[in-house]
């Protein structure tokens, strides 16, 4: 250690360097631009305070999904396809539209509508509707069975003008053609998945179970069936019809824990000799083991249910 830094007694010399200090122009910046900051923030949460307690939204108007000339287009639709005169109001220059020449035809269902302007400025509803007509079948040949009846699916158009000043009117005769629908096979479907020849016979054999419990609305077995030990909740069937034993598996798709979703087309028999078809999702869970359980059950496109989606309280 140098002798310049030790006193006479021979410790080190003490010395103290003395803190930075701005200056007072810098501490006056360094103010003002702090409290300008401040200033700044404060005026911003009061707009935005005000913003919030004076926004209104826009009022979403719903008339343009309402049809105006449901009623008129579906007293059309019915007078035109039953072969009687159409009594509606009409735009000028229209007669009375005359019915139409298809003697049988199905219900008759609403599909939707679409509204436009007529390049005069007019308002109308182009609402569709669709319906099945019967075709006409060859005679058939003397003591030969009648061929079944053969129907095709068909789409009615009716053009409804809206105006805004008075009530909706007929503005053309209705047109209808033959329904176009997407290609089936473009359509996915649970039969895309798997086989049905990889659901287990065991499977197969407690779905027959249930079918019959569900068909005759037995409400012990089809507990038992789903496995369910939930206290004071039970399974509700149909009931009154007969459940054929010789069912169809359209799909058996496989997920984890030996679960499977099972689309079925079930067969069954009332009274009178009636015979319903429909098809249904079940969800069959330990489907490998010796006591699979049909733990869920709903329309097809239902997908997998567990218990809990099925069962009603007591």
């Amino acid at each position: 250690m140098a002798r310049d830094n030790l006193r006479p007694d021979g410790l080190p010399r003490l010395t103290a360097v003395p803190a930075a200090r701005s200056r007072a122009a810098v501490l006056k910046i360094r103010f003002w631009a702090v409290f300008a900051a401040l200033i700044f923030s404060a005026g911003v949460g009061l707009f935005a305070a005000v913003s919030f307690l004076t926004f209104d939204p826009p009022v979403v108007d719903v008339n343009d999904a309402k049809p105006i000339g449901l009623a008129v287009a579906e007293l059309a639709a019915h007078d035109f396809l039953s072969g009687g005169t159409l009594r509606l109001p009409t735009v000028p220059g229209q007669d009375p539209v005359p019915g139409s020449t298809v003697a049988a035809f199905g219900p008759i269902a609403w599909q939707g509508f679409a509204r436009y302007d007529l390049p005069n400025g007019t308002p109308v509803e182009a609402h569709r509707f669709l319906f099945y007509r019967s075709l006409s079948s060859p005679s058939p040949a003397t003591g030969a069975a009648a061929p079944p009846p053969t129907y095709q699916l068909m789409e009615l158009s009716v053009l409804v003008a809206v105006p805004r000043d008075t009530n909706p009117i007929l503005a053309a005769r209705p047109y209808m053609e033959p329904a176009l629908f997407a290609d089936a096979e473009l359509v996915t479907d649970l039969s895309d998945f798997e086989l049905a020849e990889s659901l287990p016979r065991t499977a197969r054999d407690q779905i027959r179970s249930w079918g019959r419990a569900w068909a005759t609305n037995d409400t012990e077995k089809l507990k038992l069936i789903t496995g369910d030990q939930t206290a004071r909740v039970r399974y509700i069937g149909l009931g009154g019809y007969v459940f054929d034993d010789d069912f169809q598996v359209l799909s058996a798709s496989e997920f984890p824990d030996d679960t499977f979703l099972v689309r079925i087309r079930v067969v069954l028999r009332g009274a009178n000799e009636s015979i319903l078809e429909m098809d249904m999702d079940l969800t069959v869970t330990s489907a490998s083991t010796g006591l699979p359980k049909v733990s869920g059950w709903g329309p097809a496109g239902s997908g997998l249910r567990t218990p809990a989606d099925v069962r009603v309280s007591e």
